[in-house]
């Protein structure tokens, strides 16, 4: 007579193995999305280059800074745009002078829960700063 052999997994075994699969997710989420706030903070600092940039043209031609916080006249609509990505408001901190600015990218939904870096902000000598925990050396 021919033993019968069964084939396949136990209910506890399978249990066993979802736990550790829930284990594990729960560990590496969170830093999955830690990452995904990392990558997302080179939209907020490619805009505050690219502003930079024009303001020190518009500081060429014009020998002096705008000195009002509407920024069309370095080619954007209004006082404040978006982001290429869409992570970031990019403006103006404060009405900046004829010699003086800083210009700063604040997140906005979904990265407005990143407190690490927060707001990102250069001004007119190049410094960068951030008023998130983190330092600005870390951030940029």
């Amino acid at each position: 007579m021919k033993s019968k052999q069964n084939k396949g997994f136990t209910l506890i075994e399978l249990m066993i193995v979802v736990a550790i699969l829930a284990v594990i997710v729960a560990i590496a989420y969170p830093s999955f999305l830690g990452q995904i706030q990392k990558a997302r903070r080179s939209d907020a600092k490619q805009a505050l280059f690219e502003v930079a940039a024009k303001l020190e043209q518009y500081y060429q031609d014009n020998k002096g800074y705008p000195t009002t916080a509407d920024m069309t006249n370095l080619g954007y609509a209004g006082a404040t745009f978006t982001s290429l990505e869409g992570y970031y408001t990019i403006g103006f901190n404060g009405v900046p002078t004829a010699t003086t600015y800083i210009i700063e990218a604040v997140p906005i939904a979904p990265q407005d829960d990143d407190t690490d870096c927060a707001t990102f902000r250069m001004n007119h000598l190049g410094v960068k700063s951030v008023t998130g925990s983190l330092s600005a050396d870390i951030c940029w």
